[in-house]
């Protein structure tokens, strides 16, 4: 309030914490990688169990400081989460990874992040995607939009309205973060995603972790009983990869296949252990 003003009731809508204005100074990053569009796509490969061959990309986005490095993504999220500006990160790193994908040529699965947290209604929220898509040109078949954090989800309609707008359009979903402790795999599956992603905390070491190993066949045959791609991240030694195979996993990912690179990689150097041999 100016000087001159009284403190009113109905001034208390303008109320913010010291803590919002601690994280909205200490955000100036933010601010700047939203004013400038600054950030940048890394992909990574997603390689086919049957094949061996790249089945697709996750797009992981990067934002960059005025300085030229690299907000780490933790960092990023969180803090634009404290300002009430992660709606505008997320939009912005969706159509980023699409511009990214159409500058590369990419005709292969592009999985695209999203926080289901950050939309209030995929009518308005998710138009500029939508947008975006068809300005680039890139077909739908090929897009799987990924819901990230599942652990902060609580409202399951509101995700399924989201999730149900994208298949309206032509996309497939996948779901992050099975069997983090978090996540409720009954309410996810329930969703009746394409995809689902095995988190990193059961893969690391599984060729070592009996439980584990039951955890994750358990995941994959839920996963074939209710029609859905079974994806396995976070690879990153060969005996994981050859565990996973001899589960039946369907997809793999990981340091061990490739690195998050802005020019994606076109083939896999090191031989896979496959199903059909």
């Amino acid at each position: 309030l100016s000087e001159k003003n009284e403190i009113k009731y109905e001034n208390l809508k303008k109320l913010k914490s010291l803590q919002y204005y601690i994280d909205f100074f200490s955000g100036k990053d933010i601010l700047y990688v939203l004013d400038k569009s600054s950030i940048k796509t890394f992909f990574q490969p997603i390689i086919s169990a049957n094949t061996g061959e790249i089945y697709g990309y996750e797009a992981l986005s990067r934002g960059i400081r005025e300085d030229g490095s690299i907000i780490p993504p933790n960092e990023l999220f969180s803090k634009a989460r404290n300002m009430d500006l992660l709606f505008f990160l997320d939009r912005l790193c969706r159509e980023t990874v699409i511009k990214n994908a159409a500058k590369q040529n990419i005709s292969k699965k592009v999985f695209i992040n999203f926080i289901p947290t950050s939309i209030y209604d995929p009518q308005k929220c998710l138009k500029s995607t939508d947008e975006a898509l068809t300005k680039y040109r890139l077909d739908p078949k090929n897009i799987v939009f990924e819901v990230v954090e599942t652990d902060y989800i609580e409202d399951y309609p509101h995700l399924n309205n989201i999730l149900s707008y994208y298949k309206g359009k032509g996309y497939s979903t996948a779901l992050d973060d099975i069997g983090s402790g978090y996540s409720d795999i009954n309410a996810l599956l329930a969703l009746n995603p394409k995809y689902m992603k095995i988190d990193m905390s059961l893969i690391k070491n599984i060729d070592k972790q009996p439980k584990n190993q039951e955890k994750v066949v358990n995941y994959i045959k839920v996963a074939k009983e209710n029609n859905i791609i079974a994806l396995a991240e976070g690879i990153e030694r060969k005996e994981e990869a050859d565990v996973l195979i001899e589960m039946g996993i369907d997809l793999l990912q990981g340091y061990y296949y490739g690195k998050p690179c802005e020019i994606p990689q076109t083939t896999v150097a090191i031989e896979t252990k496959l199903f059909n041999k």
